[in-house]
């Protein structure tokens, strides 16, 4: 008989409980089907050469999938940035400020606050407003670092810059 078979057959006893093999064994190891088989603590310090390291493997696979589940979780639950709002006030038919720097996802807001009829109007056309008449106001959010320059249509010497980080 071979050392594994013996080990195996006696492994069947309870008294043999510290030996290689299963724990309240039903006969050989091989006609039990994998999710039945239990290894006592010893059988998995003796193969860990082979079995030990196969559990160590899906142990931390699985801590690693749960670990990246979790991340993911929080990373959603967190609350997201808030978008800031700016406000350009037109009065006296400047811009003000005449350059504004602002970070990525802010929303500027442009108030006229002159009698005359204002609009703001991008140079490359990336955003512009109708004529906004006394207080009126018009918005436009900045999601794409860059410069943005912009200008009054109706009086073209009005000229400002949005600086977006």
């Amino acid at each position: 008989m071979s050392a594994t078979r013996e080990a195996t057959d006696r492994s069947i006893d309870p008294a043999n409980s510290g030996e290689l093999g299963l724990v309240g064994g039903r006969g050989e190891r091989e006609s039990l089907p994998p999710n039945v088989r239990r290894w006592n603590g010893e059988a998995r310090r003796a193969l860990a050469g082979a079995e030990g390291t196969t559990m160590t493997a899906r142990r931390w696979t699985w801590r690693v999938g749960l670990g990246v589940a979790l991340a993911a979780t929080l990373a959603a639950a967190a609350p997201a940035p808030r978008a800031s709002q700016k406000t350009v006030s037109i009065k006296d038919s400047p811009y003000g400020p005449g350059a504004r720097t602002v970070a990525r996802g802010t929303t500027v807001t442009w108030v006229n606050h002159d009698e005359e009829v204002q609009t703001v109007t991008s140079g490359t056309g990336a955003f512009g407003s109708t004529g906004l008449g006394h207080d009126e106001t018009f918005a436009q959010t900045f999601t794409q670092p860059g410069s943005y320059q912009y200008f009054c249509a109706l009086h073209p010497k009005m000229r400002a810059t949005v600086v977006v980080r």
